[in-house]
């Protein structure tokens, strides 16, 4: 099933049957479909994922990622003031270097990009050099996080090329003190440059907007692949998944589900979350939909769904 053919099987109890009736906002008087009515069923739909992530396998919560640190970048800065917390760059800066340090010319002190708007970045400090149009480097010690990862577990991995050489090595967890003390040592040598190496220790750093950013030290010297175990959000969606418009169904099929699994877990707890709807129809139905959804529970609870099966067939030798 799609999520817009859950979504009306949802809708139908409260009377919808399709997008193309003419929309009111007196659901409760007369026949008809507001976006309240869209709302509810969206949300009874990510309540039911986000129960089958809650009591599913470890196998729905996890899986193997991989972020990419790029190479050392030389970036030329076209504008920077003495003691400026922000520099424009002669080109648009990409989207990998939000949240990686940069060390300017003029300025012996690692900084960090904080905020990339166009060709223009702002800086976590101000630059200590004179002003004018600098050469920079931009050290990829950080990448974001896939928006379904909700945390990084050990073992963190890294892979990391200097020429002909591959380094292969088990990075560290270290919470933000045991990090930020690491990186003052380092700071301590006689250059920024000596803080640059093979990564060694790893923490995630969230953003206020929530985003997450896997953080490493030293400095790489050269791209690194980095791949990890993650804890994996539940599976969402809006109402994007819909043609509100009686055209075709947009199709959208579930990532985290087999349509087997849609059909016999998500939809029974989803119409059991979607029955508080106060325009709720046919009411003489909620003790099967509740029965529906406490088989569904059952199974999902007991590990009797979504579990891989293992069948051991005994060989006849002739």
């Amino acid at each position: 099933m799609t999520g817009q053919e859950v979504v009306l099987d949802l809708l139908r109890y409260i009377g919808v049957y399709g997008f193309t009736p003419i929309e009111n906002d007196q659901a409760l008087n007369k026949p008809g479909l507001d976006q309240d009515d869209i709302r509810r069923a969206i949300a009874a739909l990510n309540s039911g994922l986000q129960t089958i992530q809650k009591y599913g396998p470890q196998a729905l919560k996890q899986d193997q990622r991989a972020c990419f640190l790029n190479d050392p970048t030389t970036v030329q800065v076209a504008v920077i003031a003495h003691n400026g917390q922000s520099c424009d760059l002669s080109t648009t800066a990409p989207a990998w270097m939000l949240g990686c340090s940069i060390l300017i010319d003029g300025d012996s002190d690692l900084n960090r990009i904080m905020d990339i708007t166009g060709n223009m970045l702002s800086l976590l400090r101000g630059y200590r050099g004179t002003s004018g149009a600098k050469s920079a480097m931009v050290y990829a010690d950080c990448a974001p996080l896939d928006a379904d990862i909700m945390a990084v577990m050990d073992p963190v991995n890294g892979s990391q090329i200097f020429g002909s050489v591959t380094n292969r090595n088990t990075l560290n967890y270290a919470d933000i003190d045991t990090f930020e003390r690491y990186q003052r040592v380092l700071a301590t040598q006689a250059s920024p440059t000596n803080q640059i190496g093979i990564p060694e220790l790893w923490y995630v750093e969230r953003r206020r907007q929530g985003e997450l950013l896997l953080r490493v030290t030293p400095l790489p010297g050269s791209g690194v692949n980095v791949t990890f175990q993650a804890k994996l959000r539940a599976e969402r969606v809006d109402q994007g998944i819909l043609d509100l418009t009686g055209g075709p169904d947009p199709g959208y099929e579930f990532t985290s589900l087999h349509d087997d699994d849609v059909e016999s877990v998500l939809l029974p707890i989803s119409r059991w979350r979607f029955f508080t709807h106060p325009a709720l129809k046919n009411a003489e139905t909620r003790a099967a939909v509740k029965l529906e959804y406490d088989e569904a529970m059952l199974a999902l609870k007991h590990g009797v769904v979504f579990e891989p099966q293992v069948v051991a067939n005994h060989a006849d030798y002739i």
